[in-house]
């Protein structure tokens, strides 16, 4: 993509083959003197033996092994007065698939230096790729789904299609949700999605790292990681363009299944070593030491976003929101993607440039809806931006809005995200849950009554990576377990115990609920599970185990029921769709370190952690869990829910830890939803606000037997003029809508 700014053409990369078939280059390197650019066939390979990497074929193509000049081309790049070094490829003797490095030069030193934007990056610390972003071939289907002429098309600006309010999608991390950990594996997947009723995907990052990561602490910003492309580069490095190509197979096929993708962009920081070259070129990091510490503890920096206090914004700064911006603008136009997960915004401490993407996005990418990972619960996050800073009627109007966002924009009271991806909720729906303080302020059902308002837009969560990744991998079906039993483990610290402990929740599950040679009547089988944890027996008698495996899956599926019932775009994270009860460690050797717990994302990379996490539908499978993912599905998407619609809270009792409501639309649909949070039945009398309907159709009861509950058949409510009486069992959610 190229665009026009204070007059002169920029592109989202530092290299793109033009109309005439040759590469071009623009670099910003404020930092160096002069700059070249090496430039040798990929079949003339450059092995360095010196490199100490575990794995032979990282040798080859080192960032910096020596060459035999001959067989490489070297061209000079110029410097204008933007400090932006330019220069063109000969065609005759550059092709696609060619490797490249800059040659650096500052003070007569030299230097060599991947390309800081490469969009096709073999590795960390290796020479980058030449690759033609416009080669790749798009179905007939894609040309369709671009135009808009899909109904099922993820869409901001056109009101008629899917929106967000009642959109369901799979967060899925590439390397883990399969046992081959690839693109090419995940895209199996793709038929299950969509057969089970959901409308999207989210791609945990793309940016390019380490093998065994989860993508977060991403240096490579604008490349596709080789770790979603083992099968292509086991033995060739130089194979990564297959896996760009991969990427846009995907979206491309999930799309024809009526799928939107989205992907996940970390503006926030960059990590400080491990192959971070920005600062060889230019002022990248945030000086500001106080704002800065929050990302020093992820091992990275902030970007320099802001520039000093108390200063005007320079043209160093604005290259530098460049550089985030033009991120997003990247992804979406190579690869198609249909929405833009910002992760910890807040950390990025630029309004402005949150501003700025969004108005870049909206002008060239109207349709792409952009979700901020934000926990400043405030409505100018997602309140629209104003029509002068987003005008592509006339592109020079854009470009001066683009211009004042970047330079001193007072008129910061918008930013203009569609949603914002916030913790409280699901902080509160586990805390009602699991019956204990985790969240204190939150573990109250008047808290959490707040959310099914329409008028706060934001991503609904049961959990996410962060909130399984952090907490020794446990999904809720785990901590519920762990929780109830009150599982007391010996152990010197309290990160070994509450590892062991889910450890052994996890594996009371696998027994008890996927295992058909455990005997759950059997006080000894249960009893060997907790000894191998050196766990405490306490009172873990077989009647209180099925007791508590029965109770887990009921507030499983209660607290799903919650994330579709509000408002708000509705994120399961991945196997959450069937029941799997693999843990999600952020790739860290369990039991980690006390430092690493911490510090949040514990960086210490490890293997034994990496395979844990991977998916194992095979063993973990429930088809009561499928079945109501697949219902409730469809249910949100035939807006069975009037998540959109008027709320009215009619009853609310903490001590009975009830919620009630109903919601009433514009043409007078009518829907009543109980929720109980209690371990016990509950009756519940609820007041209309008007006359009850002729009768109610029960649309959904999470207790049901298909869903692996006790109810065996639908039970009518009682009416009585204005009011409605309902028994509510435990753990359950029951939803009914008016029928005339």
């Amino acid at each position: 993509m190229e665009y026009k700014l204070e007059n002169k053409v920029y592109h989202t990369t530092n290299v793109w083959r033009n109309a005439k078939g040759v590469f071009e280059f623009c670099v910003w390197a404020p930092f160096v003197e002069k700059m070249y650019v090496e430039i040798r066939p990929s079949k003339h390979l450059v092995i360095n033996e010196d490199v100490e990497f575990s794995e032979h074929w990282t040798k080859m193509w080192h960032i910096d092994a020596k060459t035999d000049d001959k067989k490489s081309v070297i061209i000079e790049l110029k410097k204008d007065e933007d400090n932006c070094f330019r220069g063109t490829t000969p065609k005759w003797k550059v092709i696609n698939g060619d490797m490249y490095r800059f040659i650096l030069e500052k003070n007569g030193v030299k230097k060599y230096s991947k390309d800081p934007r490469s969009i096709c990056q073999p590795h960390i610390y290796s020479w980058s790729k030449l690759y033609d972003n416009n080669r790749y071939n798009w179905s007939s289907n894609e040309k369709k789904w671009q135009r808009n002429e899909i109904k099922e098309k993820l869409s901001v600006k056109d009101k008629n299609l899917l929106q967000l309010h009642n959109f369901a999608y799979i967060e899925a991390h590439i390397p883990t949700a399969t046992d081959e950990g690839t693109l090419t594996a995940f895209k199996d997947r793709i038929d299950e999605i969509a057969a089970q009723g959901f409308k999207g995907i989210l791609l945990m990052p793309a940016e390019g790292t380490y093998d065994i990561n989860w993508g977060y602490d991403g240096v490579d910003k604008y490349a596709i990681t080789r770790a979603w492309g083992k099968d292509l580069v086991k033995d060739d490095v130089t194979n990564i363009d297959k896996v760009n190509d991969n990427l846009k197979s995907l979206v491309d096929y999930a799309h024809q299944k009526h799928l939107n993708v989205g992907i996940d962009w970390v503006p926030s920081h960059i990590t400080e070593e491990f192959g971070n070259n920005l600062l060889d070129f230019g002022p990248y990091e945030n000086i500001n030491k106080e704002e800065n510490a929050c990302a020093k503890t992820w091992g990275g920096f902030t970007f320099n976003l802001e520039g000093c206090k108390n200063l005007p914004i320079n043209d160093n700064v604005k290259q530098v929101r460049r550089y985030i911006a033009d991120i997003p603008l990247h992804l979406i136009e190579s690869y198609h993607f249909d929405f833009i997960r910002g992760d910890q915004s807040p950390n990025m401490y630029s309004n402005r440039t949150m501003k700025l993407v969004k108005a870049e996005i909206d002008y060239y990418f109207p349709d792409v809806a952009v979700i901020w990972e934000d926990h400043r619960i405030c409505d100018r996050l997602t309140e629209k931006l104003s029509p002068e800073e987003i005008d592509n009627s006339d592109a020079k109007k854009h470009q001066k809005s683009i211009e004042q966002i970047m330079i001193n924009d007072t008129s910061l009271c918008n930013i203009g995200g569609d949603e914002i991806w916030d913790f409280n909720f699901s902080h509160a729906l586990e805390a009602n849950i699991m019956d204990r303080d985790i969240w204190p302020a939150q573990a109250n059902v008047e808290y959490l009554s707040h959310y099914f308002d329409p008028n706060f837009k934001g991503t609904k969560y049961l959990l996410s990576h962060d909130e399984i990744g952090n907490h020794c991998g446990s999904r809720i079906l785990t901590k519920y377990i762990a929780s109830k039993l009150k599982l007391n483990q010996n152990a010197e610290s309290p990160i070994k115990r509450h590892c062991h402990t889910s450890d052994c929740a996890r594996t009371l599950l696998e027994c008890g609920l996927y295992s058909k040679n455990f005997d759950l009547f059997n006080i000894n089988s249960i009893n060997q599970i907790l000894e191998f944890y050196f766990v405490k027996k306490n009172t873990v008698t077989p009647e209180v185990l099925r007791k508590v495996l029965k109770e887990a899956i009921a507030f499983d599926n209660l607290g799903h029921a919650c994330v579709y019932l509000a408002s708000g775009s509705k994120m399961i994270f991945q196997g959450e769709n069937y029941g799997e009860i693999n843990p999600f460690l952020f790739h860290r050797i369990q039991p980690v370190s006390e430092n690493a717990i911490s510090l949040c994302k514990g960086y210490d990379i490890g293997k034994i952690g990496f395979y844990r996490s991977k998916l194992d539908k095979e063993c973990h499978f429930l088809p009561s869990i499928y079945n109501f993912f697949k219902e409730i599905n469809k249910l949100c998407t035939n807006g069975e829910f009037l998540t959109n619609e008027k709320f009215e809270i009619r009853k609310i009792h903490n001590a009975d830890k009830i919620l009630a409501f109903e919601r009433i639309s514009k043409d007078g649909r009518r829907l009543l939803a109980f929720l109980n949070f209690s371990t016990q039945p509950k009756v519940v009398e609820l007041a209309l606000t008007a006359k009850a309907p002729e009768r109610y159709i029960e649309l959904l009861n999470t207790d049901s037997s298909s869903f692996g509950g006790l109810t065996p058949q639908k039970e009518d409510l009682v009416v009585n003029k204005n009011f409605v009486t309902k028994l509510i069992p435990p753990a359950t959610a029951i939803v009914y809508k008016g029928s005339v």
